[in-house]
C-alpha cells in the first residue's frame, strides 16, 4: 500500500458511540486507510492510560460516511482495520468525519477503571497524486538508544537522505529493552517526519513500521524537514531501535 500521510490519535472509548476528531489534517483530504491498535501493539499512548485489550475491541464497530453522507462502511468490525489484516476495505474517498464513528455494543468497554479504554487510530490520507510503489535500491541501517522519556531530533541522521534521495520504505525492528533479553512486541516509542513539500507523518507508534508486517507500506518522501522530525520514547526504560531506510539515490 502507499503511504503519502498519516495521522496517528488516540480515542477514549464507553459504552455507545465515540466520533473521529474533526481538528485533524486529514479532514477534507482523500482518505486512503484507515488502521486501529488495542494492547497488542501499544503498551502505552503518548497521553497516558492504556490501550484495550483485543477480546474487549471484539464488541466495537465502525461506520464510515463519504462527503456526500452517504453511508460507505456500516457496523464494520474493529478487526477490519487491525494493521496485521491483508484483506483491507477500500476506502479511497473524502470522509464526512462529522458523521464517522466507533461504536461500542458492550458495556464490557465501559469501565470505571477510565484509564484503560482507550484505542489508537492512524488515518491514511493523501494530498498529492500517486507515485509509483516500489522497493528502494538501497539499504541502510540507524541504530538509536533511546533514555526512557527521550525526545530525540534526527536532523542529523537523516541528512544523508537529502534531495534527490527518495525514501521507500522504513521498516523497525522491534526495540529491545537494554537491562534484558527481552525483546517488546508493542511499542511506546513514537515516530514524527515531515517533508519540506508537505508530507506528515504525525507521532506513529514504531509497531505499526515492524520489519514482521504482512502489509508492504510504500513511502515517497524526499526533502526532509529535518529540525521536525523526531523520535519519542514514551516509556521508561532504554531502548535500542533499529530503523531500516530503504531509499534510491535519485
Amino acid at each position: 500500500m502507499q503511504i503519502q500521510n498519516i495521522d496517528f490519535f488516540v480515542l477514549s472509548m464507553g459504552e455507545g458511540e465515540v466520533s473521529f476528531p474533526i481538528d485533524r489534517a486529514y479532514v477534507g483530504k482523500k482518505i486512503k486507510d484507515i488502521f486501529v491498535f488495542d494492547a497488542r501493539y501499544i503498551e502505552y499512548p503518548p497521553q497516558g492510560g492504556n490501550l484495550l485489550y483485543q477480546y474487549t475491541t471484539e464488541s466495537i464497530f465502525v461506520d464510515l460516511f463519504d462527503k456526500h453522507q452517504r453511508q460507505i462502511f456500516r457496523s464494520v468490525p474493529f478487526s477490519v482495520f487491525d494493521p496485521e489484516n491483508i484483506q483491507r476495505p477500500q476506502i479511497d474517498t473524502e470522509l464526512d468525519f462529522t458523521l464517522c464513528k466507533f461504536r461500542s455494543v458492550s458495556r464490557y468497554v465501559k469501565t470505571s477503571y477510565s484509564r484503560w479504554n482507550f484505542i489508537g487510530v492512524c488515518v491514511v490520507y493523501e494530498d498529492n497524486e500517486p507515485f509509483v510503489s516500489t522497493f528502494g535500491t538501497c539499504r541502510r541501517t540507524l541504530s538509536l538508544t533511546l533514555q526512557g522519556g527521550e525526545t530525540l531530533n534526527l536532523r542529523s541522521l537523516l541528512a544523508e537522505f537529502r534531495a534527490p534521495k527518495k525514501v521507500r520504505r522504513i521498516l523497525i525492528q522491534y526495540p529491545a529493552i537494554l537491562t534484558s533479553d527481552y525483546r517488546v512486541d508493542k511499542s511506546e516509542v513514537y515516530l514524527t517526519l515531515r517533508t519540506k513539500n508537505g508530507r506528515v507523518f504525525e507521532n506513529i507508534p514504531l509497531s505499526f513500521l515492524s520489519d514482521n508486517s504482512k502489509l508492504n507500506k510504500f513511502l515517497d518522501l524526499t526533502d526532509f524537514d529535518e529540525e521536525k522530525c523526531f523520535i519519542t520514547n514514551g516509556g521508561s526504560w532504554n531502548i535500542n531501535v533499529n530503523i531500516i531506510i530503504e531509499y534510491d539515490e535519485r
